[in-house]
């Protein structure tokens, strides 16, 4: 034992080094202090005009579209390595569409990639985005697209959660290409105040989203799933899919642009009563993913998403009120509401 002890001086050195650290790290002093220079936007995921359209007129400012093909849920389109011209149509009508449409209320447009976007589906992108030149902002779930659009120019790109960010090397490493980054939905609060703090502190300046609703992904598989199902179905059969386990919850089915199955979680995020707490860290936006959501309910939940952020930057925040919103978004949210991870964090497995 004696062997491994430092001696006085080791000891005195690295007292020296970790009170200069801690000093660095309590400079900035409160998250709040960063409130004054950045201003928070209420988002959305979606995936159908009409989810854009009620998402617009409930107040969201930043659209992240994910167009999809025929009826993606029965259908498990696009598995060829060329589009046909029917395919490419729609993708592009879709996004025209919807940028036109965010243009009209004042919103930004972000084309958002899938989750996971193998090459032969990136290249089917691009010969998408060479056809559209009003399209100059794409969300990337990982480095291998973000590599692939680096060298457009005219072209700005952002971070999904897929890149999983939890640490601020991470995130700072991130903020040399990428604009807006989504940090990870597993954060607990004191993970996400730790990593924006820790960030700013090493100078970034990026704007920094927090997926605050939905029922986000549980599992994604190559296989797709609703190959098995008939496609002989009417269209008001087609609406909605799940898996119902032996608890009998239901498990929302969704498949993407490259044929791959997204089982997502029975309840839906919902982190209504921690909005000024967001905030207050620094957080620079609220996304909601309602993806495989209709008009009604986008249009709902970012209403009830927009007034609360109203009353929190006015500073008139209302519990009465805040209950209110609670209270609605129980109603017609799929299979109730969660924190997550937020509250109770993620334990470690040994």
């Amino acid at each position: 034992m004696k062997t491994f002890k430092p001696s006085e001086n080791e000891v005195v050195k690295v007292k020296n080094r970790i009170k200069e650290k801690t000093n660095k790290l309590q400079s900035p002093g409160s998250p709040s202090k960063f409130l004054s220079n950045h201003s928070c936007v209420l988002g959305a995921y979606l995936d159908s005009v009409d989810g854009l359209k009620g998402a617009l007129e409930g107040g969201v400012r930043r659209v992240y579209f994910e167009p999809v093909v025929g009826n993606n849920l029965v259908n498990c389109t696009l598995k060829s390595s060329k589009f046909s011209e029917d395919e490419k149509n729609q993708i592009s009508s879709q996004l025209m569409h919807a940028n036109k449409l965010c243009q009209e209320f004042g919103a930004e447009f972000i084309w958002k990639w899938p989750q996971i976007t193998p090459d032969s589906l990136i290249h089917k992108f691009l010969e998408v985005l060479g056809s559209i030149s009003e399209i100059s902002e794409i969300m990337v779930d990982g480095h291998g697209a973000g590599e692939a659009l680096n060298s457009m120019d005219g072209v700005s790109l952002s971070c999904s959660g897929g890149f999983n960010v939890w640490n601020k090397e991470t995130l700072t490493t991130l903020s040399r290409n990428y604009g807006v980054i989504t940090v990870s939905p597993e954060l607990s609060r004191e993970d996400l105040k730790n990593l924006v703090v820790g960030s700013r502190v090493n100078g970034v300046e990026n704007p920094l989203e927090m997926v605050v609703q939905g029922n986000l992904d549980a599992l994604i598989s190559r296989d797709c799933l609703m190959e098995v199902v008939s496609e002989n179905l009417d269209d008001k059969d087609r609406d909605f899919w799940g898996i119902e386990d032996e608890k009998n919850h239901i498990f929302p089915v969704k498949i993407d642009l490259n044929g791959n199955t997204h089982i997502l979680n029975s309840v839906e995020l919902c982190l209504i009563d921690h909005v000024k707490e967001l905030i207050d860290m620094g957080v620079s936006g609220l996304v909601m993913d309602m993806r495989t959501k209709g008009y009604e309910y986008s249009k709902e939940m970012s209403l009830v998403y927009g007034a609360q952020l109203n009353h929190v930057l006015s500073r008139s925040d209302s519990k009465k009120m805040l209950k209110q919103f609670k209270s609605r978004i129980k109603t017609i949210s799929t299979g109730g509401i969660t924190t997550g991870n937020y509250l109770k964090g993620v334990k470690d497995v040994q």
